[in-house]
């Protein structure tokens, strides 16, 4: 018996400390004073955008102590020399083409500096033998569209530059609306890196809300502020109009790319188009190639989280499975480190997790285990939401409290489920 890891829908919270998206909307809260942008550098009319076209510069500062420098060359490509392994794998591209401070823009630019840097000495990437395998500095370079759900919403892609100071070009079909797409980075054909590019209005209005413990990596108090809708979907409300298109896009755990679902939330179906062909859902009256479900080992031909973590990268949209009772789609190994004992398991931590897979209680009695379940580390580098946003956290492993739930009651300490007053269960 085969088991799919299951895939979901989720909305980010607001990053608060480095990873900044270099548009001049201020995602941190007001109490984060050190945090500084790196200006937009001013690309004027490089040779094949029309006169006057305006690009938003995907750049990043992927961390206060490590910055990244930008040095400006003949043909106004910005090479980066600080570490990119931290980059988003997503970016928003506004509606309209009009930025939140009014700027008007007609694509952007996707530095490929972390696809080299992640294969070169990222996390996880190197093979089963521990060796890194990194890409070819010389090899041919060519940037796609993966897959879209508008077709179209992507007029082009193109490289600009060479090697890993290269960055994509993208140009966005601006009379298409709304929608999501993924742009491939392939290197003499072979699948390197992949970006969701999701155009929608701002999804930046959402709920503030927290614990009122919770704390960023300076241990600097804040309140975390949440998208208004599920990561990939164009509408943040359930009724009205388009409110079927607020369901969003799915995910594994701790994977970076997203799996359309093909089928918004009043039942009718859509596809993707792109590199992948055409993707319809299995119950579409017009029938195409479904999404590939592949078995971890079998068809990915290792379990080891190293070589299914290149495997997720080099083929994107696959869904990973694993047998029943047989560890994750990454690993035959449910946990980095078993141990009889609950609170010494060491899971595995893709998605940055507050005490990156140790045993977590912000309601600890030990000091040091309470404050490091409360504090968020900075954005993992498989982390699946846009510049500015990442996943949010838990604050607990082993418990039922609601408050060490980041959604879940404020203060209230207990397992609402057995307090009467507040219980879900009627």
């Amino acid at each position: 018996m085969l088991k799919i890891y299951y895939l979901f829908i989720f909305f980010c919270a607001v990053f608060f400390y480095g990873q900044k998206p270099a548009s001049t909307r201020d995602y941190s809260l007001s109490n984060v004073t050190d945090l500084q942008y790196k200006p937009v550098v001013d690309l004027d009319n490089p040779p094949n955008i029309s006169d006057k076209a305006g690009f938003d510069n995907a750049e990043i500062t992927s961390d206060q102590e490590k910055q990244i420098a930008y040095n400006l060359i003949d043909n106004n490509i910005q090479i980066a020399e600080g570490d990119y392994t931290l980059a988003p794998n997503s970016y928003i591209f506004y509606k309209d083409g009009v930025l939140p401070d009014g700027t008007k823009t007609d694509g952007l630019y996707i530095p490929v500096a972390k696809a080299y840097q992640m294969w070169d000495h990222g996390r996880y990437m190197q093979n089963d033998a521990g060796l890194f395998t990194p890409v070819s500095e010389n090899g041919q370079q060519s940037a796609t569209v993966f897959w879209e759900d508008v077709n179209g919403l992507i007029s082009s892609t193109s490289i600009v530059g060479a090697g890993k100071d290269a960055k994509i070009k993208i140009i966005i079909d601006k009379t298409k609306g709304e929608g999501n797409a993924s742009i491939a980075l392939k290197v003499n054909g072979v699948i390197y890196w992949t970006w969701h590019i999701w155009v929608t209005d701002d999804p930046a209005d959402g709920a503030v809300y927290g614990q009122g413990f919770e704390t960023n990596v300076l241990n600097q108090a804040f309140i975390p502020k949440y998208m208004d809708r599920n990561l990939g979907a164009t509408n943040a409300h359930f009724l009205g109009h388009n409110w079927h298109k607020s369901g969003g896009l799915m995910y594994q755990w701790g994977r970076k790319d997203p799996v359309p679902s093909l089928q918004y939330k009043d039942g009718t179906f859509y596809e993707v188009t792109g590199d992948i062909g055409s993707r319809r859902h299995a119950y579409a009256t017009l029938q195409s190639s479904p999404i590939s479900i592949k078995q971890r080992g079998i068809d990915t031909g290792t379990n080891n989280i190293n070589g299914n973590i290149r495997y997720s990268i080099n083929n994107p949209i696959d869904i990973i499975s694993h047998a029943s009772n047989d560890g994750t789609w990454f690993s035959n190994q449910e946990y980095k480190i078993n141990n009889s004992n609950p609170d010494l398991i060491e899971t595995w931590d893709l998605w940055a997790d507050n005490r990156k897979g140790l045993h977590s209680n912000a309601s600890s009695g030990n000091a040091t285990v309470a404050t490091d379940s409360r504090s968020y580390e900075l954005k993992s580098e498989y982390d699946p939401c846009p510049n500015g946003w990442r996943v949010s956290s838990h604050y607990g492993r082993n418990t039922v409290n609601n408050n060490l739930n980041p959604l879940g009651r404020k203060n209230s300490g207990v397992n609402d489920d057995t307090n009467i007053p507040y219980s879900q269960i009627f």
